[in-house]
């Protein structure tokens, strides 16, 4: 069965699901239905009561979602006490003025009452009940009774607007019974339908929703890319509803309301011409054999672009496509395409096709032929593990089904001329590279990174011969969050064997200097040293294997593998798979494979193991050609002069301990006698800098760490600045493209920002990507769901209960595992990990137990009695009606696996060695693995570079604090299936209320609502956190003789040396901060003044006893290491530690609780 088709039935899976969760929280199940439960403590949402029901005792305990701070919740549990459960619902909408009549149906159910004649027990009988009554907008009148139940009313308010009429209605409880427990009174399941008399349009768009939008381009131009996603209502207490395929000139007959409603949303998807392009074949540019059979596949990709462009440029002269006030916009953004875009891409193409450039054209095919590669190894790895086996000789050709997805192909043309040309107009603009989760962007800058490393590789030779202008690290790659690292760094270790399988092939053109990536990341993730100390990778390898454990995934912290298989092969990887080996000497790994390229056991070459860089000290002594790492790592510039290493500034290479600088390294540079020869101290050597930073979710850098990574971008980027003033290419990826222009300019420096694939008039359908429309049934679905009296816990354990037991159900019955896999693994999404705490309890004691009520209710029959006269029921049978919960539910998966529920835990508590398993496990399918994983508690860091493309249903707890946070953690769901979202909402907090009661329209743009991210690197308290760290990590980057951590006593202002680099340093500043935030500019200066005369101050203060920063290991006694004074401090409670400084970016992120005091004002009289 083909893909398509898979899709299609898991479609059909994820409507049974839907379809339960409605039945369960809404209700009915069936119209006529029969309840053996008290249907108010049986539904969750449309129920509505008399005045004055008070909330039930055990409905105020605990809520859930919402705002992350304990105070929000705090808050809004308060007011939940003192509310009432609601007795009105109702819509607002808007017609045309010359509207009279419309028509409007009222559906609902009300409960009676009857004893089943064995248990005694009250069943309880629905009635379905239906009124109509038409509304006169000529007449006065406010309200209509409700014909066969009085108790029930309609109210509603006409207003009058320009051209437009404005309505709002509202269903009333008005019951007033004596006994206000009484279920009797209570309204279940209703829904307001609006309907035309004539079946003409008169409902119209309401433009007034719940975002207001300024005036500016971008604003101007999300307006017209969201032009046809349209809104024809807002909810109260409930969301409204409409057929899309039934709007005609922006109008719609009929409206209607739901609690639960559900918006699919289109899927951007890659395009796929009808037009075969080579372009997008891997190893056909791989093998051109000339630049004019390059150019002959190259050229036409950029023909279509053009046709597609020319074609685009005729429909926006329709006002049916483009308003007449927006059309402006859109030729703006065609002229823009026309001018740069597909000019940039040219500039690409000629520049990989220049007879005067042949290093560009061998590194253009090499990346292709890397890339192929990468593809064809991660494919036949994953098929390894998931086999359980590996068999016979890695493959001998890259697959020929390889390809590029066009905007990769195209993004990485883009950006070659502003690499291969240093001089380039557009090396300082910043390429934001905009795909929705899951499309592929990691791909199309891994081929970047391809090319850049090739490209420095043939540029630094000299007679034919390698240099070191060939080596040390090309590209920079940051990610915000340490753990997540893992998985991108699994995919560049991919491709880094690819690079090290061409580069074997052929070592005349490509040298004996391996390619590889390094992990440089903060925390406990991987070790610093090599060997000596608790901490070391020799010391992890030994309490392992000491321990007789086999098993990498038990090394909690301080990790030296961090893979857990072969990434060229799949084979897994054992403790003994480590050691220090090799010239130069290195922490490496070696697959177990006798077979694999990186084995120790296939003599390919002695030093063929695996291209990966580990620890700390091999990331300074190897310069990886690629460095993986967080932003926050930076900070260590301050504190480590071995960060020398990454910007190139090595003075040595010996063939026996790799890079290092004599006059600055802290660490001794020593080695067996029998290597200590002249000979092995091959050459000096004068690296390059970085000359490529790739800043993944760029949208994530905000809040306090953003601003403290803009301050560290000056050092960064003045360091990865050459001698001859050329600065390193930035490229971004984001979730959210609104208002990025503004974070890269506080951020970067940059004042110029280009975001690919550009849109033009419709969101998503670009040349190179489409919308594939939500009507197929196979996009992202999302409900929403507000239960109202009912605690936030009981709606997560009900609704999380309905799912897992309809999948399991499903399985019992024999439904093909294929179409229940992605589902079968619900993921709950928190937004704090206090309330996951709170959680995970609830999901241990609450849910199996819900599961098993869910089972006895759809497996009961009962026999239904003569309805009861409310008067027969009492209230203690009708309240406190026991809910009979069967021992064990029936059938094998029930049995076995509902109460121990098989959970993992997605957040930054767990420890670095436990997240590639977890990752492992999730990956896992039901057909591949005895018991998958059955629930997965995460926080935000599973918004982050987490790619498990199975996964396909998921919780949201609460509507997150960011709209970008929302679209990426959901981003995660669906990738490769019709994906499954539910949000639970508290209708006591306004926030999560707007968003339930304008879910449809919500949903439909929330790419258009996204924040512009806070980014504010030069306010003073920023600068009071980091400058100084960002100002002595320059210095000491910079300066050889203020490096050491003794030479902090050697700093002079008068120096000539040292004043030339200040003086340049502060320039650097004044530049930056004139551009970013000129109202700081005279602060800043000021500021740094300061800052360089106070450490002027403690040297003639403390002279050869100033010291940078304090050991605690020093191997000196207690009395002299007190003697000491320390520059950098990070000890508050310190005496001896001077200013501070930041060891990492995230300090900046600790809360503050703000306290305050009710003061009673007493009147005069």
């Amino acid at each position: 069965m083909g893909t398509k088709e898979v899709e299609i039935k898991q479609a059909e899976i994820r409507q049974i699901l839907i379809d339960s969760i409605k039945a369960d929280v809404v209700g009915p199940r069936r119209e006529d239905e029969i309840l053996g439960i008290n249907p108010k403590n049986e539904y969750l949402a449309g129920v509505f009561y008399p005045g004055n029901w008070e909330i039930d005792e055990e409905d105020k305990t605990s809520d859930i979602g919402g705002e992350s701070s304990d105070e929000d919740n705090s808050d809004a549990q308060v007011a939940s006490d003192k509310l009432f459960k609601p007795s009105s619902f109702g819509l607002t909408c808007r017609l045309t003025h010359d509207t009279k009549k419309i028509n409007v149906n009222i559906t609902f159910g009300r409960y009676q009452a009857s004893k089943d004649n064995e248990t005694k027990y009250p069943i309880y009988y629905r009635t379905p009940l239906k009124e109509k009554f038409e509304i006169d907008f000529e007449s006065s009148k406010r309200e209509e009774i409700f014909t066969n139940q009085p108790e029930f009313k309609i109210q509603y308010e006409i207003l009058k607007e320009g051209e437009q009429v404005i309505l709002d209605l509202y269903v009333v409880n008005n019951a007033k019974r004596k006994d206000r427990n009484s279920f009797y009174d209570v309204l279940f399941q209703p829904k307001i339908i609006l309907e035309s008399i004539n079946g003409e349009n008169c409902f119209v768009e309401d433009t007034h929703g719940m975002y207001h939008t300024d005036n500016s381009a971008e604003e101007a131009h999300m307006e017209l890319l969201f032009n046809n996603k349209i809104s024809f209502g807002k909810g109260h207490l409930c969301s409204v509803e409409w057929d899309e395929n039934s709007v005609t000139d922006r109008k719609i007959n009929k409206i209607e309301t739901t609690f639960i409603p559900k918006q699919t949303i289109d899927k951007v998807v890659p395009t796929k011409l009808d037009t075969k392009i080579d372009a997008i074949n891997m190893n056909k540019i791989a093998n051109c054999q000339d630049k004019k059979e390059l150019k002959g596949i190259l050229q036409p990709l950029l023909t279509e672009y053009e046709k597609w462009v020319d074609e685009t440029k005729d429909k926006i002269q329709d006002e049916r496509i483009v308003p007449k006030n927006k059309l402006d916009v859109a030729e703006s953004k065609i002229k823009k395409i026309k001018e740069i875009t597909l000019k940039r891409m040219q500039k690409g193409i000629d520049a990989v096709t220049d007879e005067n450039n042949n290093d560009a054209f061998e590194a253009f095919k090499f990346a292709n032929l890397a890339i192929a590669w990468q593809q064809t190894m991660a494919k036949w790895a994953r098929d390894n593990i998931e086999s359980g086996k590996v068999e016979g000789h890695d493959p001998l050709e890259p697959r020929p089904d390889v390809e590029w997805r066009l905007f990769q192909i195209a993004f990485i043309l883009l950006n070659i001329e502003s690499i291969t040309n240093p001089k380039s107009e557009d090396r300082e603009t910043v390429d934001l590279l905009w795909f929705p989760t899951g499309g592929g962007k990691t791909e199309a800058y891994l081929g970047l990174v391809a090319f850049v490393i090739a490209l420095r590789r043939l540029r630094g030779k000299k007679d034919g011969q390698i240099t070191d202008r060939s080596i040390g690290t090309s590209v920079l790659m940051r990610y915000t969050l340490r753990l997540l690292t893992v998985q991108q760094f699994q995919r560049a270790a991919t491709l880094m064997c690819a690079c090290e399988k061409i580069r074997v092939g052929d070592l005349k053109k490509w040298g004996g200097h391996p390619f590889q990536v390094g992990l440089w990341v903060g925390g406990s993730v991987t070790p610093n040293r090599r060997k000596g100390g608790e901490y070391s990778a020799l010391q992890s390898k030994y309490r392992l294997t000491d321990s007789g454990n086999n098993d990498l995934t038990q090394i909690k912290s301080y990790n030296p593998y961090i893979l857990i298989n072969c990434p060229w092969c799949g084979k897994e990887l054992k403790p003994s798979n480590g050691d220090i080996a090799g010239e130069p000497k290195q922490w490496r790994l070696f697959c177990g494979r006798n077979n694999c390229m990186f084995s120790k056991h296939l003599d390919v070459n002695p030093d063929m193991s695996l291209p990966v860089v580990l620890v700390d000290d091999d990331v300074y002594s190897r310069c990886p050609s690629l460095i993986i790492a967080t932003v926050d790592k930076f900070a260590q510039i301050a504190w480590n002069p071995e960060c020398k290493a990454i910007f190139g500034k090595m003075e040595k290479y010996c063939k026996y301990c790799g890079f290092y600088n004599p006059l600055t390294s802290d660490t001794k540079h020593t080695h067996p006698e029998e290597k200590n020869k002249p000979e092995n101290y091959d050459y000096s050597v004068k690296l390059s800098p970085p000359e490529l930073i790739i800043q993944d979710e760029l949208h994530l850098i905000s809040g306090p760490l953003g601003s403290m990574a803009g301050l560290y971008e000056t050092a960064i980027e003045y360091l990865c600045t050459d001698e001859n003033e050329i600065k390193p290419k930035i490229i971004a990826s984001t979730a959210t493209t609104k208002a990025a222009s503004d974070q890269i300019t506080n951020l970067f420096n940059r004042d110029h920002t280009e975001i690919f694939p550009p849109q033009v008039i419709e969101f998503g359908n670009t040349f190179f990507s489409q919308i594939e429309n939500a009507d197929n049934g196979i996009g992202k679905t999302y409900l929403g769901v507000l239960a109202t009296g009912k605690s936030g816990l009981t709606v997560l354990a009900r609704v999380s209960a309905v799912i897992l037991a309809k999948i399991r159900q499903l399985a019992e019955s024999g439904t093909n595992l294929d179409y229940l896999d992605p589902y079968f693994t619900l993921v709950s999404y928190f937004n704090s990990q206090r309330e996951l705490g709170g959680a995970s309890m609830n999901f241990r004691d609450s849910v199996p137990n819900f599961i098993s009520r869910i089972h006895n209710v759809e497996n009961s029959l009962t026999t239904l009695q003569k309805p009861l006269k409310e008067e027969e029921i009492s209230i203690e049978e009708a309240e406190n009606q026991e809910i009979k919960i069967e021992e064990e539910p029936v059938g094998k998966i029930y049995k076995n696996q509902f109460y121990k529920l098989e959970t993992e835990e997605l957040t930054s508590r767990k420890n670095s060695g436990e997240i590639p398993e977890i990752l492992r496990k999730l990956g896992k399918e039901m057909k591949n693995v005895e018991k998958p994983v059955d629930l997965l508690l995460a926080t935000n860091m599973l918004s982050v570079g987490v790619d498990i493309p199975r996964l396909g249903v998921m919780i949201v707890n609460g509507q997150p604090k960011n709209h970008s946070e929302y679209i990426q953690a959901t981003g995660r769901i669906g990738r490769s299936n019709p994906g499954l979202i539910i949000s639970l909402y508290s209708y006591t907090k306004p926030r999560d209320l707007s968003h339930f009661e304008n879910f449809k329209i919500y949903h439909s743009t929330y790419y258009k609502n996204v924040e512009t991210v806070a980014l504010t690197p030069f306010t003073i308290r920023a600068r009071q956190i980091a400058l100084f760290g960002v100002i002595v990590g320059m210095i000491r980057m910079e300066k050889n003789r203020l490096s050491n951590n003794n030479d902090a006593s050697k700093f002079d202002q008068k120096d000539p040396d040292q004043l030339k680099i200040l003086n340049k340093i502060k320039k650097i500043f004044e530049e930056r901060v004139k551009l970013v935030d000129p109202l700081e500019a005279e602060n800043t200066m000021e500021h740094i003044d300061r800052l360089l005369n106070t450490w002027k101050d403690y040297k003639g203060a403390y002279g050869d006893l100033l010291k940078y920063k304090e050991f605690s290991n020093d191997k000196i006694s207690k009395e002299l290491r007190e003697s000491f004074w320390y520059l950098l401090k990070t000890d508050p409670a310190s005496k001896r530690q001077l200013i501070s400084t930041p060891t990492s970016l995230r300090n900046a992120e600790q809360e503050q609780k703000l306290f305050y005091r009710q003061v009673e004002v007493v009147k005069d009289e």
